[in-house]
């Protein structure tokens, strides 16, 4: 059996694919942080900082493992803003010491980027098109991209956005929230005027799985099937978890005074990852019913 490490285990992608893989890799965890309580007791775990190069190197090193997937990501846009140099250490450097990991240990890396390299005036996007970060946020993932690519240049790169699911750990993304908010009967106000393909974890995780089974190399963009804006999203949502969409406000982008710029039409096409691996993302609302199902509701 293949030996599975994820970089960023305590995650939401992370954790799904820990979840997806389980029973056909060996798994290997690493987080920055302890071992979660909702990890199996018997789960192989390290504790490791991967903006810590030779850290990094030193747990990886004689594991046997044959793939790394880099999960892990500095990914509050607004506090990259706040924090320019620890999204470098974390996005940037951190995807550079998981490529160098992987080329002294003989391992495949599968490294996970964002649409953000994007600035959003013509989307949605292939893996052909220029990348023009907005944010530091952006700026370090593309940055990340082009150190995993110099020094493994057979790695794969994968690019997503927009990412929910369902997480043991109670860590927040936008449908979790969402549903959080409406539930409490609270007010929200959601911008119509940013796009974007929405992604489901588990799907993503299947997708990842998939292109480490084939050993493919090079970028590739695997993101939800539908383009919509966030407060369509948010309606589709309010819908499927059968909440009150009345409380969801219609607001743009200029109102909400966020402090990282975002890409406004953005959207990532996934043609490549399917005529490669014949890999397909799901209906938007068979995913957020999926994931209802998961959290037991």
């Amino acid at each position: 059996m293949k030996r599975l490490c994820v970089i960023g285990a305590g995650g939401l992608l992370g954790g799904r694919i820990l979840a997806a893989a389980k029973g056909t890799y060996e798994l290997l965890a690493a987080d920055l942080h302890g071992k979660p309580a909702w990890m199996p007791g018997d789960l192989e775990y390290l504790q490791v900082d991967i903006s810590d190069r030779d850290g990094l190197i030193g747990a990886l090193r004689g594991r046997g493992i044959d793939c790394i997937v880099n999960a892990a990501a500095m990914t509050d846009v607004d506090r990259c803003e706040e924090y320019p140099e620890r999204a470098r250490a974390v996005n940037t450097a951190g995807a550079e010491h998981a490529a160098i990991a992987a080329l002294e240990t003989g391992a495949g890396l599968i490294h996970v980027s964002t649409d953000y390299v994007f600035d959003g005036e013509n989307g949605p996007y292939t893996e052909v098109d220029e990348p023009n970060p907005l944010s530091v946020y952006g700026r370090s993932k593309y940055e990340g991209e082009i150190a995993v690519t110099r020094v493994l240049p057979t790695a794969t790169i994968v690019r997503t956005m927009i990412l929910f699911g369902y997480t043991p750990s109670g860590n927040a993304n936008f449908v979790t929230w969402l549903v959080g908010m409406l539930r409490e009967g609270r007010q929200v106000r959601i911008v119509n005027d940013q796009y974007g393909t929405p992604t489901y974890a588990d799907q993503l995780a299947g997708a990842l799985l998939t292109l480490a089974d084939a050993h493919a190399e090079g970028l590739f963009h695997a993101a939800g099937p539908e383009l919509m804006n966030r407060y369509a999203f948010a309606m589709m949502i309010a819908g499927v978890f059968d909440l009150n969409g009345e409380l969801i406000i219609e607001t743009t982008s200029e109102r909400f005074h966020q402090r990282a710029v975002r890409p406004k039409r953005s959207g990532l096409v996934c043609d490549k990852l399917a005529d490669i691996c014949g890999y397909r993302f799901e209906p938007l609302a068979e995913s957020l019913t999926h994931m209802k199902q998961l959290a037991g509701e």
